[in-house]
């Protein structure tokens, strides 16, 4: 989370909309709070408790000066060798974060964390206080919902200037699902792109190494082992450091394979941003190792995924617009038109028995069981 505010206040931008649904809708959770002095290693304990990646940094008056979390942990702490036995929360948060109001636009904070990276916006309320903070998971609902019915939305419109040219449906179906797949559903290796590689750590390098390498990645990086011939035998994310190496006092100088996210859902390079998305929203992590033949490439984000998919459609919106006057160029027009394509967001989260059967998704792994749709989600750090 990096702060883009003014130096010495939060910054607030007015974001209007009476049709739009607000931010409060997307229940940002109720932030936890820490004063300035607060040591890294006993912040980091009761962050774990409570399953939290980041948390507010107050004054003596209740003022936001910051936020911390499980980044800045890694970059400005284990990255350095630094101790989070001595090191202060006010060393390493970050200052004067953007907020949003509960009262903005929920796409407008979407938006906002989109094209800023931002994982964690603190939430003014009515009074003018912060008291939860929005996650980037909860915003997956409404992403995935826009993005499937801009497809729709793509798929009928394309179908209509086809039918209306003279070719039948027949005919006209194979190029419209091509056209719409190329505009709005990239694949997971057109994402990962040429520049960037699959990146992977042996298990037995130090934690204080490891979280280096997470730092100059800015993401999570895979971990190999003797006996994994697939390559991956883990990942190693932000909040795998913060929750099993600091809050639990790991000595750093340990291997990084002792405190490891092992087994990770992977995901084939041919699924599409769309098919990664859901099985993020499903298993709450926020990273997902892509590979091919069984061979690693990479790891993607939530906010590459959702820029992936969001930038396929700007580069691509003129040919839309031949088709469809409602296409915008920007994010901003694509968030609004997909709002205004449905009022109210109808959108299922996928359940144990029917994500394999959303677009064609792959089977779940193993780890994750099919005896009851009511069971608890399976969770993997990060």
């Amino acid at each position: 989370d990096r702060s883009i505010g003014p130096a010495d206040t939060c910054s607030c931008s007015t974001m209007a909309s009476s049709r739009q649904r607000k931010v409060a809708e997307l229940r940002p959770k109720a932030a936890m709070s820490f004063r300035p002095d607060e040591l890294v290693s006993v912040a980091a304990k009761q962050m774990k408790s409570a399953n939290a990646d980041a948390a507010i940094v107050l004054d003596e008056s209740g003022v936001l000066i910051g936020i911390f979390t499980d980044s800045d942990v890694v970059s400005k702490v284990l990255a350095v060798g630094g101790d989070p036995a001595t090191t202060t929360v006010q060393e390493a948060m970050t200052r004067n974060p953007r907020c949003v109001k509960a009262s903005d636009a929920a796409v407008d904070a979407l938006c906002l964390m989109v094209e800023n990276r931002f994982r964690h916006l603190p939430v003014l309320n009515a009074a003018g206080s912060v008291d939860s903070v929005l996650d980037m998971r909860g915003c997956l609902y409404d992403a995935i919902a826009r993005l499937e019915r801009h497809l729709s939305h793509a798929t009928n419109a394309l179908s209509g200037a086809m039918a209306r040219s003279g070719l039948s449906s027949a005919a006209s179906a194979p190029m419209v699902d091509s056209l719409v797949s190329k505009l709005f559903a990239p694949t997971l290796s057109e994402t990962l792109g040429e520049t960037l590689g699959a990146v992977s750590i042996p298990s037995d390098v130090s934690i204080t190494e490891a979280a280096a390498v997470v730092k100059q990645r800015r993401g999570a990086v895979l971990v190999h082992e003797p006996g994994f011939p697939a390559g991956i035998a883990g990942i190693l994310t932000s909040k795998d450091l913060l929750f099993r190496a600091v809050a639990q006092g790991v000595d750093p100088a340990g291997p990084v394979g002792a405190i490891m996210t092992r087994n990770p859902d992977c995901m084939e390079a041919s699924s599409t941003v769309l098919q990664a998305l859901h099985q993020l929203q499903y298993g709450g992590y926020r990273h997902v190792p892509v590979v091919s033949a069984g061979q690693p490439l990479g790891v993607l984000d939530v906010l590459q995924l959702l820029e992936a998919a969001l930038s396929k459609q700007r580069e691509h919106s003129g040919a839309l617009q031949q088709a469809s006057a409602t296409a915008g160029p920007s994010w901003r027009g694509f968030w609004d038109n997909a709002e205004s394509l449905i009022d109210q967001p109808a959108y299922v989260p996928p359940t144990r028995r029917t994500l394999g059967e959303i677009h064609n998704l792959p089977s779940l792994p193993g780890s994750i069981h099919e005896e009851s749709e009511l069971d608890p989600p399976f969770k993997q750090a990060g």
